[in-house]
Parts: structure tokens; sequence; C-alpha cells
């Protein structure tokens, strides 16, 4: 078992290229009733946006030699390598000796699968696997590409092409979320699948990291029409760029309101979002009706009859989408929150500083907090 752990360690430590996505345990279990210790199991893979199982068993050999390998893909037969393999058993680290051993196994299933691709039956997919995945030495791009195939009967094969979007943090400046792509890129996958007519249909599909999806949740590749994979990857790529840019603009037009709104309201903040500046809140209460002026929070929950709680929310799209306004009064038991959303609601355009929208936004709570 401590060998079969080891290699899940030697996974999790990023010992594997990108083509390995996940790596899972299975079905493990003793040869004999008399041990234990399983020496036997399935190693569950995603490889390029494709499911793999390979059987492995030790057939109670210990540590005298590499484990015997159970391959899903009967094309895949790699007799030399592991011949070659067996040599080298005792020359890795004993914890990590099934993690090496996986490793150059699959780069051996690189070159199967990409041969797969290479000399597959439909003219189409040669064409894409030329123009997008075969490297050029005179031409540099902005992406890297695999390719993974897997069998669907009939002796079909649907192919997964892997384009990860490498350089598309460039232009971002000095931000969290140039970080996250940077360490994590965006992923398109095209799924080419065979149709009754003898065709192709390609599906595309964007996969994002989970931080990524916590910072930026509309981030989704544009619909496939027609063309080839190259032209399409090119409009992905801008069409990334693009919502990455307006979140990344939308960070800072959020931060400098916010920062406005303290300026002019700072002692009466109650809270606010410190890292994607999404919301404030401020207690208010009006001191004297004839003169419109604000206290700081710690004061209004003596007793004042007129104390009102703001909350501002701004939404992905700010500056272009208006503020979510809500105001409630604390004072009065059956007051019920006012919202204010809509272009009615009050004036205002995405156009305006963000100082001119603090101060608007200012006169406008003057208005709707202060008695009539």
């Amino acid at each position: 078992m401590d060998k079969f752990m080891g290699l899940v360690e030697f996974y999790n430590e990023g010992n594997f290229d990108s083509s390995l996505e996940s790596l899972l345990l299975h079905d493990m279990k003793p040869g004999t009733k008399q041990k234990a210790v399983p020496d036997r199991g399935t190693v569950v893979m995603k490889y390029n946006g494709v499911n793999i199982k390979w059987g492995i068993s030790f057939c109670g050999l210990g540590d005298k030699g590499p484990p015997d390998f159970f391959f899903d893909d009967t094309r895949f037969m790699p007799l030399s390598s592991l011949a070659c393999l067996s040599d080298k058993w005792n020359t890795y680290p004993k914890k990590y000796m099934l993690g090496h051993i996986m490793r150059e196994l699959l780069k051996e299933y690189k070159k199967h699968q990409h041969k797969l691709v290479a000399l597959h039956d439909s003219q189409l997919i040669q064409y894409e696997y030329a123009q997008t995945v075969v490297p050029l030495s005179d031409e540099k791009r902005n992406y890297t590409a695999d390719v993974a195939t897997e069998e669907i009967g009939n002796g079909h094969r649907v192919v997964f092409f892997k384009i990860t979007l490498t350089n598309i943090h460039d232009n971002l400046g000095n931000c969290s979320l140039k970080k996250l792509v940077q360490d994590s890129p965006p992923v398109l996958y095209v799924k080419y699948s065979p149709t009754s007519a003898g065709q192709f249909e390609a599906k595309p599909f964007l996969s994002l990291s989970p931080k990524i999806k916590e910072e930026i949740t509309h981030l989704e590749c544009p619909p496939w029409r027609s063309g080839y994979l190259l032209g399409y990857i090119e409009l992905v790529q801008k069409s990334v760029e693009e919502d990455l840019q307006t979140h990344v603009n939308g960070h800072i037009a959020r931060r400098r309101f916010v920062a406005s709104f303290l300026s002019h309201f700072g002692s009466a903040m109650l809270e606010y979002d410190v890292e994607q500046f999404k919301w404030i809140y401020f207690l208010f209460e009006v001191v004297c009706s004839y003169l419109y002026s604000f206290t700081c929070h710690r004061t209004c929950l003596k007793g004042s009859d007129n104390v009102t709680l703001v909350g501002i929310k701004l939404l992905p799209k700010f500056p272009e989408m208006m503020p979510k306004i809500v105001l409630k009064n604390l004072s009065k038991e059956s007051s019920q929150p006012v919202t204010l959303e809509n272009p009615g609601d009050y004036p205002y355009s995405p156009r305006w500083s963000m100082e001119e929208m603090a101060t608007r936004t200012r006169e406008l709570l003057k208005q709707r907090i202060m008695p009539s």
C-alpha cells in the first residue's frame, strides 16, 4: 500500500506534466486472504479531458520488480519501455518507485495518443492537429496544445484538443487576478465527436481553476459557429482577454468608488469588502432636521429616533451597471427596506468620475434619509 500512497503523493507534489489532470486509486485489495496489505488496484486518471484506467498488480513481488500493468486502451502496448523500466526499478527511491514508472509510461502514452490523432481517418482531424498541435519553430503562439482520444464503440473515437491559454495575463497590470491567471491559465477543451453523417461535431468548453471562478463568474467561451480550430482559438483568446480586462477595470472602479465614499462618510462606515470592494455598509443618524449632518455610527445605537442602515452593492459590471442601494430605518419596527436599483430610482451615469458618483449619492442619501 505504501507504494500506491507514494504514487498519490508523487502526483500531488507536481511530478507529472499538465496532461495528467487528476489521479485516484480504486479497488485496492490484497492478492491473497493471507495478506492484509493491498498489492493491486486500479489507477483512475483524467488525461487531457479523457478518463483512463490502468490496472496495477505487484503479484506478491514486493519491491523485487515493477508491477504488471493492464491498460484500458488495447492499442497501447509499451513493451520495450516496460522492459527498460524494469532495469531502472531499483534505482528509484523506494517510496516513489511506482510514481517514477507511471511518469515514464505516461510519456509513452502521450506519444501514442499523438500518433493516433496524427494518423486519424478523418482529414479534418489530421488538419486540425497539424495546424494547432504540431510545433512550428518559426512561429510563436500564445497557447500550448495537447490531444487525447477516447473510443466510443464500433471503432469510432472522439478527439479532445486541449488548448492552454498561457499568455493572456500579459496586459492585466499588477493585480491579484493576473497572478491567478498566470499560475493556473484558462484551458479550452474542444471535443470532436463523429456524427451519423460521417462528419465531426466540435463542442468547446472553457475550464477555469476554482480560485479564478471565485474571482470572476462570467468568463465563458464564445459559441462555435464554423471554421477551423486555429481561428476559434484566436476568437477565444480575444474574448477571454476582454472579459478579464473588464473584470480588472471593474475592480479598479469599485475600489475608487468605495474610497470616495469613505472620504465622505468614513466615520459612519460599518463595514466593507476590503478585497473585492463589492459592498459597503453605513449607519447614519440625523442629528438635526435642518442641518443634513451625520454622526459616527458608534453614537447611532443610543436611543436615537432616526437611525438608518445604508447598504451599497456594486454589481459585477459596475460602473456600466448602477449600484444597488438599500436603506433600512432601524428605529421603526414596521419599516420595510427601500431598495434603489433601477435607472428611474435616482440619477446615474457610468461616465461620471467616482468622486462625482459619491458626491451625488451623498445628496441622494440626504434626501432619502432626512425626515420630511
